[in-house]
């Protein structure tokens, strides 16, 4: 074999792995539900109009649960009940579209509460991504759970992942001992995960965690290295090498 058609085989593969979906989207920020409560972003520009409207389709339902979280809310406690959402856009192309939701509410309860939202778009066809098949490696076992308003969370877990989240956490100097502890005990962990542009990595984010111990459970980044390491897809790699906010 000749080496320009080495080279030419070698480009080939590159382009073939490039991720080529979503490098010009943009978003349109909308009203937000609430004094502080923000509303998630719709797809404008960048896409098809078959998969804008179904990344904005699942957008607006999620909007639409807050909507109602908040009435509820009220209804609850009209003194002092509220309801706070912020909606970060954590990756816009290319290839995917990340925004991740954190709340805080009080509604008549004997303690606030919180809870996160992560939706992460293939901009390919607008469906929401399949994680397992994209970190074989990493996850063994996805599952759906209710977030405050009702919306459903995709969360994974594997005794990889959660092997990977205590030693990263038993690398912070900071920590005290009593959180190490309560962190190897935690043999059912699950996550949210979703990627940061800005870190060009996935975040693990656990969830499902008992109010006086979660302040112990901060969320781990694993990047483009590690991931690739344990068998992650080859698209989603190239597209975190590429991600921008």
């Amino acid at each position: 074999m000749s080496a320009l058609l080495r080279v030419s085989m070698v480009l080939l593969g590159m382009l073939a792995a490039a991720p080529s979906f979503g490098a010009d989207v943009s978003l349109v920020q909308q009203p937000k539900l609430g004094k502080e409560f923000d509303a998630f972003p719709r797809v404008g520009n960048g896409v098809g109009p078959d998969v804008a409207k179904r990344i904005n389709d699942v957008l607006a339902k999620v909007d639409a649960l807050g909507r109602k979280a908040i009435a509820d809310c009220k209804a609850q406690d009209r003194k002092n009940g509220y309801w706070a959402r912020g909606v970060d856009i954590t990756m816009l192309g290319p290839q995917y579209l990340s925004l991740v939701s954190h709340d805080d509410a009080m509604c008549g309860w004997a303690h606030p509460s919180g809870s996160s939202l992560s939706l992460v778009f293939d901009l390919s066809d607008g469906r929401l991504v399949d994680l397992p098949k994209l970190l074989p490696g990493l996850v063994t076992k996805a599952a759906l759970s209710d977030a405050l308003d009702g919306a459903k969370i995709g969360t994974v877990t594997s005794s990889k992942l959660i092997s990977l989240y205590r030693q990263e956490m038993d690398k912070d100097k900071d920590r005290d001992a009593e959180c190490k502890d309560v962190v190897a005990q935690k043999d059912d962990l699950a996550f949210i995960a979703y990627p940061d542009a800005g870190a060009h990595g996935l975040v693990f984010d656990p969830v499902g965690i008992e109010r006086v111990v979660q302040a112990c459970f901060e969320s781990m980044t694993l990047p483009v290295d590690v991931l690739a390491a344990n068998g992650t897809s080859t698209v989603l790699l190239e597209a975190l090498r590429a991600a921008r906010k």
